[in-house]
């Protein structure tokens, strides 16, 4: 059965670019000397994520701040598109979950029991942990700041490797109005978005925002599968409103709901020798999330403009998959998932003054987070593992920021973070072979609360308007776990990450040419690793003793010659394990054989010197780039865009076994034209134009599995706004 179309008619919308774009760009040097009088500039970027409204340009933060407009302009509809125009971001989306890294830290395998070292947050709330965020489309929103390093000492949920903050668009009490858009593109792509602003008063106006998407299969299946894999059916909506009945009371209160079937979680053997694209499988194939988010945040500033701000947060969600574990026709190996979670969030946050010497942020945080997979079946004939779990993850942590200006220039900054953290977890593993059951068995239920403080002291220095630097130490904790697996270490234990950090910020040309640079050095104790449980296949997370270190530094350039706007981002990175010996699961030792120490030295062949390895998900470069050209002309104007991102090579695994844990280098360039007269836009695009082939994730499986990143797509935008 073939489902996969290409639409090769749509390509020839491809042979409008180039000539466009060499008109542009061929005339960059013109514009750039035409720009030493013209008035366009770079805006001011202001960053909330610190629970305050500051200049990016004059605060100790390593950030990419991007707004509505940069959304658009570069395509990023989804947390994949973000990490190419993010330094030292990487996603990796296994389908229906994703694997989020900063400076490779983050989550190395998609398993509730794992905390995650960049929380991700959605109208200030921290949301689900791995799921439901790889799907979840980017509409109406109003910014996205991704924040590199540990950041716990102002935001609720604890953090190491930083934090992704998306804030969509609040109800606007003096706009009516909104906006309509229509898509479609190949693999017969149908799309549309929907914003109304309703003011209701002078005090209280709602918000309705909507978007749906379908196309299908990017993937040509085969094999005696059912189902409809790859064929994507989405739906969203968000009703948000807002009352403010004074001048020093805000209320504003969202509620999202997402569905999102995209037909299966597509796999095929590491080690296959078919196009990316060419699936086969004999498995009942499906994928489908739906979930409901609730937020509500309360503003009260007393006269002298101090702050008192209520975040809260309700989520309820269910993923459910049929997958093929083997990723062929060839064996029966299948996967038959279904899990819950519910989470719910209280934050409060006491916030100075801007005006003051000393600013400060007080905080206190609340999360209560309920796991339940009702139905976990694992088939390997004649072997059927059948799982039930639930997880129970409670944090409670106080906060606070502090920032005191010893002279107008100079800035010392000085925070903490005290956590309490605690698991409980009812698990039970049936093991049946050929019909006969082989008993059940219970996993580890519970530890002991997990304690722990972090902070940062940092010190800051604004030479002028334009120029600034910053040097800080902070400190960022991952929290200890339960393993969902009988066979292995029933808990591994907290990871603590030490970060030292300096960073230069600058204008120049007027404003037109905005930069920042940082450089790192990162020292982790017990860094949580991820392995596996061969018999259930389940992910295990054990610590490697002793100190992990990784450097790396990162460019940032944006500006604005009249016309022209470009952007560059850039990263290197480079880490080390410490002195380590292990097995890897996949390849055991004999029976017998005698045990691995972790100090070495190796004993038997499959005693495996890790010495001196890199951080899973840590490309060693990450380049980014865009180019744009605004014509203006009496019909309207037009916008011929290009982006180019690049990411060196990476590991899903510290082992690093060739072709089984090995993420190749990628290259991605997207390009447009777009149009906009009066209300109206259209937009002629296409990302991945040249149809690069390459391995977005691998996962456990039979033998391993890998999965496919997106093909070319290219498509037509119309949208008009009232």
């Amino acid at each position: 059965m073939t489902r996969y179309r290409r639409n090769d008619s749509y390509l020839a919308w491809l042979a409008m670019l180039p000539g466009a774009l060499a008109v542009s760009y061929g005339s960059l040097a013109q514009e750039v000397a035409r720009s030493a009088v013209a008035p366009n500039a770079l805006e001011e970027v202001v960053v909330t994520a610190e629970r305050r409204s500051v200049d990016l340009m004059s605060t100790s933060l390593a950030a990419t701040v991007l707004s509505e407009d940069d959304l658009i302009a570069r395509q990023i509809l989804n947390l994949d598109a973000l990490q190419f125009n993010t330094p030292a971001l990487s996603v990796s989306n296994y389908g229906q979950a994703n694997l989020l890294n900063i400076r490779g830290i983050g989550r190395t395998e998609v398993a509730t029991n794992a905390a995650a070292g960049v929380p991700l947050y959605r109208d200030g709330v921290a949301v689900f942990n791995a799921y439901f965020s790889s799907s979840e489309p980017y509409f109406d929103i109003k910014s996205i700041q991704v924040l590199r390093g540990p950041q716990g000492t102002f935001a609720g949920q604890n953090s190491t490797g930083g934090a992704v903050f998306v804030t969509t668009n609040d109800p606007d009490p003096a706009d009516f109005g909104g906006s309509a858009q229509v898509q479609v593109g190949n693999y017969d792509q149908l799309g549309a978005r929907l914003v109304l602003n309703v003011p209701v008063s002078e005090t209280f106006a709602l918000r309705f925002a909507g978007d749906a998407e379908r196309h299908d299969s990017f993937h040509n299946y085969s094999g005696p599968y059912t189902g409809h894999p790859g064929e994507l059916e989405r739906a969203a909506g968000r009703v948000g409103m807002l009352w403010a009945p004074t001048s020093s009371f805000s209320a504003v209160v969202k509620v999202d709901y997402d569905y999102v079937d995209s037909g299966a979680n597509t796999y095929a053997p590491v080690a296959s020798t078919a196009p990316l694209h060419d699936i086969s499988s004999n498995a009942n194939l499906f994928a489908v999330d739906r979930f409901v988010r609730a937020t509500a945040n309360l503003n009260y500033t007393f006269g002298n403009g101090t702050v008192l701000r209520s975040i809260s947060g309700y989520q309820d969600g269910e993923t459910e998959q049929g997958s093929d574990s083997d990723g062929a026709d060839v064996l029966f190996d299948t996967l038959d998932y279904r899990a819950t979670e519910r989470i719910v969030s209280q934050e409060f946050n006491f916030i100075s003054p801007d005006d003051r010497r000393l600013q400060y942020v007080l905080g206190a945080y609340y999360a209560d987070s309920s796991v339940a997979i009702p139905r976990f079946l694992l088939a390997a004939p004649p072997l059927l593992i059948d799982l039930v779990s639930t997880l129970e993850r409670e944090n409670v942590a106080v906060f606070a920021n502090l920032n005191y200006a010893v002279t107008p220039k100079l800035r010392v900054e000085i925070g903490g973070r005290f956590n309490r953290a605690s698991v409980d977890q009812d698990l039970l593993i049936d093991l049946s072979f050929a019909g006969f059951p082989l008993g059940s068995t219970p996993g580890p239920t519970t530890l002991p609360d997990d304690e722990k403080f972090t902070g940062k002291a940092g010190v800051s220095y604004q030479f002028n308007d334009d120029q600034y630097v910053f040097v800080a130490a902070s400190s960022g904790y991952k929290n200890s776990g339960l393993n969902t697996s009988v066979s292995a270490p029933p808990s591994f234990e907290g990871e603590t990450l030490i970060s030292y950090e300096a960073g230069y910020k600058a204008r120049f040309l007027e404003n037109r040419l905005g930069a920042q640079l940082n450089v790192y050095h990162y020292d982790y104790e017990n860094y949580q690793m991820t392995q596996y449980d061969v018999t259930s296949g389940l992910a295990v997370l054990s610590n490697v003793p002793g100190h992990t270190e990784s450097n790396g530094a990162e460019l940032q350039l944006n500006a604005r010659f009249g016309a022209i706007a470009l952007n560059f981002a850039a990263s290197w990175a480079d880490s080390k394990l410490p002195t380590f010996f292990t097995v890897d699961p996949r390849f055991p030792p004999p029976p017998g054989s005698p045990a691995c120490s972790a100090q070495g030295p190796s004993t038997t062949p499959q005693c495996v010197n890790l010495t001196g390895r890199s951080l899973p998900y840590q490309p060693e470069f990450t380049l980014g780039a865009g180019l744009e050209h605004r014509f203006d002309t009496g019909i309207g104007s037009f916008t011929p865009r290009v982006d180019v991102a690049y990411m060196s090579d990476q590991s899903t695994k510290v082992f690093e076994v060739p072709v089984q844990d090995d993420l190749e280098e990628r290259t991605v360039v997207n390009a447009q034209i777009a149009y906009r007269t009066g209300p109206w836009s259209a937009t002629l695009f296409s990302t991945n134009v040249l149809d690069e082939e390459y391995v977005v994730a691998k996962v456990q499986g039979s033998g391993g599995l890998r999965v496919a990143g997106l093909p070319r797509q290219v498509g037509l935008r119309i949208q008009r706004e009232s």
